[in-house]
């Protein structure tokens, strides 16, 4: 009978050290969980900062092009206006 009670106290102790095994692991796992969690708090914060310099960077763009485009309307009508006036001081002088 001493051989079996001394394999099942065995057992219990090996089973209570799984147990305190086992806390240990769920509570690392925690520990990580809660870590992970705040470093993509941090990633979505920096990938917004990211996101806004783009688009500061994009309207900035935008206006230059606006810019471009004007000037480039202006040009192209002087030069349609004056390619015009050549072509009526030819016909005329005929």
């Amino acid at each position: 009978m001493a051989a079996i009670e001394e394999r099942v106290s065995r057992l219990e102790g090996a089973v209570q050290e799984h147990s305190y095994t086992q806390t240990a692991i769920r509570e690392s796992l925690a520990r990580i969980e809660a870590h992970m969690d705040q470093r993509f708090i941090q990633m979505d914060s920096r990938f917004i900062q990211i996101d806004q310099r783009f688009m500061h960077l994009e309207q900035r763009w935008d206006a230059r092009l606006d810019a471009f485009e004007t000037r480039l309307n202006w040009v192209i009508g002087v030069q349609i206006t004056s390619l015009i006036a050549i072509a009526i001081a030819l016909i005329t002088r005929s």
